[in-house]
């Protein structure tokens, strides 16, 4: 097994050093990998950092160690460029094909030491089939990374992310609460709260004032503008996305539309200014939630009217491209039961028999409530606007690990859709009837269920996919098998083609411009960031075309 030295400091090239400015740290570890022969192969520096001490090596047999100069933080942008650099190479690895690198950041112990903790912790966390070890040797600390060639690389990339994020002040922790600006106005206005009297959960509403400005200003010409507010959307989102796709998290993304409902806010006041609302909404100490359960009987009509049009110039259009239009597109069923802990969601899955159309439950989605990726975790305020959102990012895969009995119990369900629904007067076609049993403490202890009746359109010609679910939902389970009559609400969410797809386990399955996730974005198809603002602008397309319906 061949052993990698990775070492980060300001550059100062050595003398007998050979120097491959373009070669990365992946194409030289897939071509030892591919070789095997690394008898004769050179030190290699790329890159803005290499070390002082080349020699240095951390494996138990010798050090060499000399006392690293400072490091050089950024400059007034805060950004940092961290590379990976002095690769040096000890054995020979004809025969296996895995390697070590060792990750080490050069500076004044105690200093290093956080960073190094922090890149730890964040690598660790999520890569539990590769060594990822934490070493010490005299003051000096360092990370240990043992994997196939191709995936050290990743991982060691992924390190220096890490840590040029954390050298460069950016973090992405969970950026709060967004609050997108309102359209401007041509007279002045307030935000009124509208506080339920149950939750005391409240729900910010745009209203008009009644006895505007003298010099008839708007308090939003005053406060952020709109493009200040998609900047910083767009950096963040994009940062969260780059940081989680370089970790081997099973991550299941979705975009959620619905209205944001205040939790913790400033008591006592439910009418603002801008500004003083604006304010509030971005104290650290403000959250809120997004309330996904819209509607009734009479919006799903609406709804399944407006975007199962038989115009083929809709927006909405039809995943299979032998259909003509969103009219023909037939609808997947799915059952979903809550907890206080998680949602378990199962497809039913529709098959033609002589007795008639059955289906049956072949496996349960998990996924907890508390979100699976922090960073990722962006609630969007757009008061002015009738309908909110979040990005919502799950861990499917470890949900299902942690509930094994629930999940057998569920699959254990009998099922069976009925051609003619006598009960169906809401004129919104047949659902699955589901069968489980009742007098267990699984079943008591799911807060609500629901059959869930899914559409999955296509939002014009691009690679994301509009998801419209006509939910009947009931209190229980045992409601659901005497076959109470169900509430009726929609869910609308976004995603792309594949984003409910397990990930595969190696890091950075997004790309490093983020282009297995998703979409070119026109005059820039090769920049992430420019990415990143073409979805969040298919978000507010498909808010602004549903809206009217709200």
């Amino acid at each position: 097994m061949e052993e990698l030295l990775i070492d980060l400091e300001p550059s100062r090239p050595d003398e007998g050093h050979h120097h491959f400015p373009d070669t990365t740290l992946t194409d030289l570890l897939t071509e030892l990998d591919n070789e095997g022969d690394l008898q004769n192969c050179p030190i290699l520096e790329a890159g803005a950092y290499s070390s002082r001490t080349a020699t240095t090596v951390f494996d138990g047999l010798r050090e060499k160690h000399q006392e690293p100069g400072p490091l050089t933080y950024p400059a007034s942008s805060h950004c940092a460029r961290t590379r990976h650099s002095t690769i040096g190479t000890r054995a020979k690895a004809r025969a296996c094909r895995h390697v070590k690198a060792n990750f080490i950041i050069s500076h004044k112990p105690d200093l290093a030491l956080g960073v190094i903790e922090a890149v730890y912790k964040e690598l660790s966390r999520a890569n539990s089939t590769h060594t990822i070890e934490l070493r010490k040797t005299g003051d000096q600390s360092y990370l240990h990374i043992a994997a196939p060639a191709k995936d050290t690389a990743e991982l060691v990339k992924a390190a220096g992310d890490l840590a040029e994020e954390l050298i460069s002040d950016q973090p992405t922790e969970g950026a709060g609460i967004f609050q997108e600006p309102p359209p401007k106005a041509h007279t002045s206005f307030h935000i009124v709260l509208d506080i339920m009297r149950s939750s005391r959960e409240a729900r910010p509403r745009l209203e008009p004032q009644l006895n505007p400005c003298v010099d008839g200003t708007t308090s939003l010409e005053r406060h952020d503008s709109f493009e200040e507010y998609k900047t910083s959307l767009d950096g963040i989102l994009y940062r969260a996305l780059k940081k989680a796709g370089r970790l081997s998290l099973s991550l299941a993304l979705r975009v959620n539309l619905g209205f944001v409902m205040l939790q913790t806010y400033q008591q006592g006041n439910d009418v603002y200014d801008y500004n003083a609302f604006h304010t509030m909404v971005k104290n650290p100490r403000a959250s809120g939630r997004l309330e996904t359960v819209m509607g009734n009987e009479a919006l799903a009509r609406k709804l399944m009217d407006f975007v199962r049009s038989d115009d083929s110039n809709s927006p909405f259009q039809p995943t299979d491209n032998r259909m003509q239009s969103a009219a023909q597109v037939l609808p997947e069923y799915f059952l979903q039961a809550d907890s206080l802990r998680a949602k378990f969601e199962a497809p039913l899955n529709v098959t033609e028999t002589q007795k008639g159309r059955t289906s049956f439950i072949q496996s349960v989605t998990v996924s907890e409530k508390d979100p699976a990726f922090a960073e990722l975790d962006i609630l969007n305020l757009s008061v002015g606007k009738k309908l909110d959102w979040n990005f919502e990012s799950t861990d499917q895969q470890k949900g299902a690990r942690k509930y094994p009995i629930i999940v057998q119990y569920l699959t254990s369900a009998r099922t069976r859709i009925l051609d003619k629904e006598p009960e169906d007067a809401e004129g919104l076609g047949t659902y699955p009837r589901v069968l489980l049993p009742t007098q267990n403490s699984i079943a008591a202890g799911f807060t609500s269920v629901a059959i869930k009746t899914v559409y999955r359109l296509r939002w014009k010609h691009t690679s994301y996919v509009v998801l419209v679910a006509i939910n009947r939902r009931w209190p229980s389970i045992a409601a659901m098998i005497d076959l109470r009559r169900p509430g009726i609400d929609v869910g609308i969410s976004i995603c792309g083609e594949d984003w409910d797809k397990e990930g595969r386990v190696a890091a950075n399955i997004w790309g490093d411009e983020l282009q297995h996730l998703l979409c070119d974005a026109g005059e820039a198809p090769h920049d992430g960031m420019a990415r990143v603002a073409n979805f969040l602008q298919v978000i507010r397309d498909v808010r602004d075309v549903l809206e009217p319906l709200f």
